[in-house]
């Protein structure tokens, strides 16, 4: 009989399909429920994974369960609900990935606390290739001695984990970084079109660039895409806009000048571009391209 937790997953898109998979090829006995995508939910119980009719079902007994969610909205559909929440075992704990609201993270936290679920706010960063190779960094927040209760779980998927402060703290830090995720690759799309302009080729800017103090995480990981025009996987153009006005909505005395610009720019992209990678944005600098 194996010693394992048991698991369930929830949120089986980009980033939680291969995730489960870590889990799943660790040894986790997991649990999800029924999704529209049915040679996905076959290839999830190839691997061993249980798949059950809904969220409660799934979540019945479990010691862990993980949730990454599009947003607030489907979080407290999904979370808050009468059935999920009577389904819920006493001292199971909920890891929550899903990059939202500090706010709606902490109302979640209080409902479960009644019904003696702790809660780890952590959602990730590193995008569909960390997931697939398990080099997520996990941004959390919760109790510490909690973190280390579920941390052999999450080294399953993680390559680094960082303690940030108490529940909503890592929904906070989460926005923080993907205003500058907007930011920068906002600046590094500009850059390179001046590089074009001024008659640098972007092989010699990319080489230069990122070895001097101009050079980004963005610019590592997108200036392929760019070059190339790939935008078809990644991390969506819409999803990105959503986190960045998280951000926005975040702050009460900063005037956050930089992100706004930042999403006056994504707001000019057209609807074509709202399921491509976010470095699609490029393009509105490199005119032709």
């Amino acid at each position: 009989m194996s010693d394992k937790k048991q698991l369930t997953f929830i949120g089986l898109g980009a980033m939680g399909l291969p995730m489960a998979k870590r889990l799943l090829q660790a040894g986790y006995p997991v649990k999800t429920a029924l999704h529209r995508n049915k040679e996905m939910e076959e290839d999830l119980r190839k691997m061993g994974a249980v798949i059950e009719p809904g969220f409660p079902e799934a979540v019945k007994g479990s010691d862990i369960i993980f949730t990454i969610l599009p947003a607030d909205r489907e979080m407290r559909a999904v979370i808050l609900d009468d059935e999920f929440l009577k389904a819920l075992k006493p001292g199971a704990v909920l890891v929550e990935m899903t990059t939202a609201s500090i706010e709606v993270m902490k109302e979640i936290a209080d409902t479960l606390k009644k019904y003696q679920v702790e809660v780890m706010d952590s959602p990730v960063s590193g995008g569909v290739k960390g997931a697939v190779e398990g080099t997520l960094t996990f941004m959390t927040g919760g109790k510490a001695e909690l973190l280390e209760k579920i941390r052999p779980e999450l080294e399953c998927m993680a390559g680094r984990i960082f303690h940030v402060g108490d529940v909503g703290m890592g929904k906070g830090i989460k926005a923080i970084n993907q205003m500058l995720v907007g930011i920068h690759i906002t600046a590094a799309s500009q850059a390179l079109a001046m590089a074009e302009e001024i008659g640098i080729s972007p092989d010699d800017f990319y080489e230069v660039v990122s070895n001097s103090s101009g050079a980004s995480k963005v610019l590592e990981t997108k200036f392929s895409k760019m070059k190339n025009h790939q935008y078809d996987s990644g991390f969506q153009t819409k999803l990105l806009i959503k986190d960045m006005n998280i951000a926005l909505k975040q702050s009460q005395n900063q005037d956050l000048q930089l992100l706004k610009k930042a999403l006056e720019i994504f707001g000019e992209a057209p609807e074509s571009m709202e399921r491509k990678d976010f470095s699609v944005i490029n393009k509105l600098f490199r005119k032709g391209q």
